[in-house]
């Protein structure tokens, strides 16, 4: 058996992650480095760990650090193919804008088309700063599914929603240090 970082290998050295994972529904996976050297040797363990995931036990969400907006339209390039999955990995976080991400992305796609009754899913939920596209997004979701609750969501969240500069919105939303 050998160990490998190649995400198209065989996971036969993966195998003893089964047990651990078996029963498991939620599994994170970081990096203790971002933009370092070795950051291509991670995503690629990261790409080879996410295919065993669906593979071989099921799991078909997956969870990226990036803006909520971009993760919609990167989980709608997953399940119709409409996108361009490099030009949305531009508008990404940085540290994810590689080709093993892009090539990540691009092997889901390609599973989802050979199994259009189990998808992968994406979504995005970078918590940093908010965007006024972020706020139109859940209002347009209320107002589809729960019209009556609109009027006590803009009450509640208006204060959160940005009216200009984002930067500037940032500074007076969050405490002084």
């Amino acid at each position: 058996m050998n160990a490998t970082i190649d995400p198209q290998a065989s996971f036969t050295d993966l195998e003893p992650l089964a047990n651990i994972f078996r029963r498991t529904t939620i599994i994170g996976v970081g990096e203790s480095t971002r933009g370092a050297r070795s950051a291509h040797q991670i995503y690629l363990i990261k790409d080879r760990l996410t295919r065993f995931l669906v593979e071989h036990l099921g799991f078909r969400t997956l969870f990226l650090e990036t803006d909520w907006t971009i993760g919609m339209q990167l989980n709608e390039y997953l399940r119709t193919g409409k996108g361009d999955p490099q030009a949305l990995l531009a508008a990404t976080w940085s540290p994810l804008q590689t080709e093993d991400v892009l090539d990540a992305l691009c092997w889901m796609r390609s599973y989802n088309i050979q199994n259009p009754g189990d998808t992968i899913r994406v979504f995005g939920g970078y918590f940093g700063a908010g965007h006024v596209q972020v706020s139109d997004e859940v209002a347009n979701y209320v107002r589809i599914n729960a019209p009556e609750r609109l009027d006590e969501l803009e009450t509640r969240y208006s204060f959160l929603r940005p009216s200009g500069e984002i930067d500037k919105h940032i500074a007076w939303y969050s405490p002084a240090k």
